[in-house]
């Protein structure tokens, strides 16, 4: 027999070793396969069994409070006998890297049954080639091996149960016992946790001298009220249960204890608590009414919807359930304007004079949409119809003006809401919004002495009311002034210990007082300007915003050069809101001359011409940068949005091709990261993932930055959109353009998005 040479038992050995792993690989995605055919056919029958499936939305701010609202009123109404639950965290501003950070916290906390993605617009947007970084394609393909993915676990699992060891070693060397107190900066958890029932020690004269009258529960209800109206929320709420205790039908202790709960953010206990009062008084609405409430501000909207249309249902004659539900569509989650402005109108038939209807109705113009014109018109119509009740000083129309004022107020016509602001007050001299008002106008006029003596006589009528506390504090910020605005902010952190908005306000204070020392020192110091611009944008003054953008640029500095373009954008953000165009147009010119590859600054920049129609403008920049930079896709995709609005449609064609040809050649580096380990960390748990493409944008690009790919369900939004603009117009689907070919969807813009989404999830995964 031939011996056998060394390099053939080396061989032989490698063989042996190749032979393995491939039928381990081969076993181990064969039996991979099994399992999840298995568990998918499992998971359907339990879905079926348990009615209940959660679907995780993730995007920015095209997500964030915009289509999966929709989502699930379009999932609901399928007819499967399954209750979908849509959670909503997209992100407005953020990038993928922040997504994807924030995705193991998610599914831990949700347990999503299915995860939706829309992401990477706002990723930084130097792109490569695919073909120019092939080291990637190879640590891709490696990866996708399922003998790397046992490596992999095997290895956290090793590392997991180090830590956890060495976990338990610092946990026992700290020796805390077991009265270690654990800080919860919550009121509801607070209340959870004391003896709420022991109300022996809480209860005053009044209670001892008149227990006859406690036989229907209401002395403890009234008790209750006075409690809440001091903040003493444990001992309203202890009053409130012993008037169920005594009268366990009393409707009201029922409406009072569920709105402790949504005021204390309890919200679940106040669901219970409205849907007992619901079974108990099934022909009441008001239970149906506060549940409602209830679900809109956790943002429910399709179980808010439900319970203001039974309220209206129930007692078709009470206007303010239309008010409720129109309220419900005008919120800026939803923005489902003209159904608001259809419901109010159904409630004016009903009571004309109803002084509520046409303020949220002219609110539905002014507030969200900007237009001003319309709601001045509806409010000076309701000041003639509401005349006799105004001059019979019945304080009827005095919010009328109030509301005029303020839409004075937001188009900066100072003289004519000091006006109209001091007739609200000639009728009701005691009434705190009429001298917050006139504050605002002050200020806005220059008269700040003026201004802080109206604050200080708002909050003195009102002392109960924080908003008060957050304008005069505002106020402050504006006049550089921020341990003022810290005092008074502390004085209302007294009042609701744990709003968040005061939290936030305060935050940014302690910051700005930081940063004014810096600037102090540096008056030149851009960096530290830039901060602030930032600070002030959150905070919502603006004025501050325009007087350091403006000394920003007196101080310009090539070392700064990249802070320009993003404080520039901040205030032309602000200048198309306010309506001035032109103002828009030079920040935004001037931010070009700094940065001219940023594809926002070139989307606000055209938002201003489209604002006036100039469309000739639009197509000049996007060529302009289209010259400079050929292989960027998103002008193309721009230039061809732009002669989408002049229904030029074989030139739009041309340049989508393009843009779809750029795409498929060229990725985001770091979109193309986060996205595949989004993937690979939805699809490790066994979680259905859906890759939503943008509306207008062509989905090829997508599937090719997701290779290789399998069980993940592609939506395609370009044809549905494009038709849809075609036969309406871009402004019916798109509120902005932000994006170059595409922007924030509209409300019919939303409700197409979801549409097309929810029917491709019933067709591929439930085949319906």
């Amino acid at each position: 027999m031939k011996k056998t040479s060394l390099i053939q038992k080396i061989g032989l050995v490698l063989f042996g070793i190749v032979l393995f792993f491939i039928l381990l690989e081969v076993g181990l995605r064969t039996g991979g396969y099994v399992i999840t055919a298995v568990n998918e056919y499992k998971n359907k029958i339990a879905l079926i069994k348990r009615g209940d499936y959660t679907v995780l939305c993730l995007g920015e701010s095209t997500t964030d409070d915009e289509w999966p609202v929709y989502l699930a009123e379009e999932l609901n109404s399928s007819d499967l006998g399954i209750t979908f639950t849509v959670i909503d965290k997209g992100k407005n501003g953020v990038q993928t890297d922040f997504l994807l950070s924030k995705l193991d916290d998610y599914l831990d906390t949700y347990k999503p049954d299915m995860v939706i993605t829309m992401m990477g617009i706002n990723d930084e947007s130097d792109t490569l080639k695919y073909e120019s970084n092939p080291s990637n394609k190879t640590i891709l393909f490696l990866k996708s091996f399922r003998i790397y993915k046992l490596s992999m676990l095997i290895w956290k699992h090793i590392i997991y149960k180090y830590k956890k060891v060495q976990n338990k070693e610092f946990n026992e060397s700290l020796d805390l016992g077991e009265n270690t107190y654990r800080y919860k900066d919550n009121i509801s958890e607070k209340i959870e946790s004391e003896d709420l029932l022991k109300v022996e020690d809480i209860q005053t004269t009044l209670v001892q001298e008149q227990k006859e009258d406690y036989l229907s529960g209401q002395k403890y209800i009234e008790l209750g009220q006075e409690y809440q109206k001091r903040k003493e929320y444990k001992k309203a709420e202890a009053m409130y249960k012993k008037s169920l205790g005594v009268n366990p039908r009393g409707l009201f202790a029922y409406l009072d204890l569920g709105s402790l709960y949504v005021m204390t953010e309890r919200y679940e206990q106040a669901e219970d608590i409205f849907k007992r009062g619901i079974k108990l008084a099934p022909g009441d609405n008001k239970c149906y009414r506060r549940l409602g409430q209830c679900y809109k501000v956790q943002g429910k909207f399709y179980k808010a919807y439900e319970m203001f249309k039974e309220s209206i249902r129930l007692c078709p004659e009470d206007t303010y359930g239309y008010i409720l539900l129109a309220d419900c569509f005008m919120d800026i989650r939803q923005r489902r304007y003209d159904e608001a402005i259809a419901v109010l109108l159904k409630a004016k038939e009903i009571d004309p004079y109803d002084e509520r209807i046409y303020l949220t109705l002219a609110r539905c113009y002014y507030d969200n949409q900007q237009k001003y014109s319309e709601a001045e018109e509806i409010l000076k119509k309701a000041e003639l119809l509401l005349e006799d009740k105004v001059h019979n000083n019945r304080g009827k129309g005095i919010y009328i003006y109030l509301d005029l004022g303020l839409v004075y107020l937001r188009q900066e016509k100072y003289d004519q809401a000091e006006h109209v602001i001091k007739q609200a007050i000639k009728i009701d001299p005691y009434n705190a919004k009429g001298y917050e008002r006139l504050g605002q106008c002050y200020k806005g006029k220059g008269r700040y002495d003026e201004a802080e003596k109206m604050f200080r006589r708002s909050i003195k009528l009102s002392p109960d009311e924080v908003l008060f506390y957050i304008h005069f504090a505002k106020y402050y910020i504006e006049q550089r002034n921020y341990q003022a605005a810290v005092e008074v902010l502390f004085e209302a952190k007294e009042i609701k210990p744990y709003d968040k908005s005061i939290k936030s306000l305060l935050e940014i204070c302690y910051q700005l007082q930081s940063y004014k020392k810096l600037l102090e020192n540096n008056p030149t110091d851009v960096k530290t300007m830039s901060q602030m611009i930032r600070l002030h944008e959150q905070a919502c003054t603006y004025k501050e915003v325009e007087r350091l953008v403006f000394k920003a640029l007196e101080a310009y500095s090539d070392k700064y050069k990249a802070e320009y373009p993003i404080i520039l954008n901040i205030l032309g953000l602000y200048y198309l809101k306010q309506g001035k165009y032109y103002e828009a147009e030079q920040i935004y010119k001037k931010a070009l001359e700094i940065n001219s590859r940023d594809n926002v600054l070139y989307s606000g920049l055209a938002t201003s011409y489209y604002r006036r129609d100039m469309y000739k403008e639009v197509e000049e920049i996007y060529k302009k940068a289209i010259k400079m930079y050929p292989e960027e896709s998103r002008f193309h995709q721009a230039l061809g949005l732009c002669f989408y609005y002049q229904k030029k449609y074989d030139l739009a064609d041309g340049c989508f091709r393009k843009a779809k040809e750029l795409n498929l050649s060229y990725y985001n580096p770091p979109t193309y990261y986060n996205y595949n380990s989004l993937k690979k960390g939805v699809q490790s748990r066994g979680i259905q993932l859906v890759c939503v493409q943008y509306p207008m944008l062509n989905l090829t690009p997508l599937k090719r930055l997701l290779e290789p790919y399998s069980n993940i369900i592609f939506v395609d939004n370009e044809k549905i959109f494009k038709d849809a603009v075609k036969k309406a117009s871009y402004g019916e689907y798109f509120s902005d353009n932000f994006a170059g070919g595409f922007g924030h969807c509209t409300v019919e813009g939303n409700r197409l998005l979801a549409k097309n989404i929810s029917d491709v999830i019933l067709d591929e995964y439930f085949g319906k």
